[in-house]
């Protein structure tokens, strides 16, 4: 049952609760077989989520950190945050500056030559984008077709790193 549990909240983060576009078919039968086992609450997904929203004190940092992926394309080094979580626009407004100064470190840390972070608000089923730097706000606004409003932009709809980096890597290897 413990097994089932975990590959249950393995599945429902990795698809944002069967909402992220690389979703299949093959993750939801998985996820209805292995509750048989499990037994989960209908909210077992947003207790997951809440779990995971937890950013307080030194969390936050850790967690940019911690999600972090950079890829290279055509010599340009692209470094992409994530994190999944409930309550987002709270997050932000409160905490923008410190988030913005981890992208920063992290950029001149690794030389990188575009750095964001993508939020992915699980409640709303929207994502922020959030980048200090304006060169890489504006591939963003081409790649994603957002507006940056300062180093904060919103789209709606869920979109994952891995939907994002083909998008980046199309726009810069052209």
């Amino acid at each position: 049952k413990e097994s089932a549990i975990l590959l249950c909240g393995a599945i429902i983060s990795n698809t944002l609760n069967f909402k992220g576009g690389v979703t299949t078919d093959r993750d939801r039968k998985a996820v209805e077989y292995l509750n048989k086992i499990a037994l989960l609450p209908d909210d077992f997904w947003k207790d997951l989520f809440m779990a995971k929203s937890d950013l307080s004190g030194s969390k936050l940092g850790e967690r940019i950190e911690g999600d972090f992926a950079w890829f290279t394309f055509a010599d340009k080094k692209v470094g992409i945050a994530q994190i999944e979580i409930v309550g987002a626009e709270k997050l932000i407004k409160e905490r923008i500056e410190e988030i913005i100064n981890v992208l920063e470190k992290i950029k001149q840390d690794m030389g990188l030559d575009y750095i964001f972070q993508n939020t992915i608000e699980l409640e709303l089923e929207c994502n922020y984008f959030i980048s200090p730097d304006l060169k890489t706000q504006k591939l963003l606004e081409k790649v994603l077709n957002i507006k940056f409003n300062k180093a904060v932009a919103k789209r709606p709809n869920l979109i994952m790193r891995k939907q994002i980096v083909p998008l980046i890597k199309e726009e810069l290897e052209k």
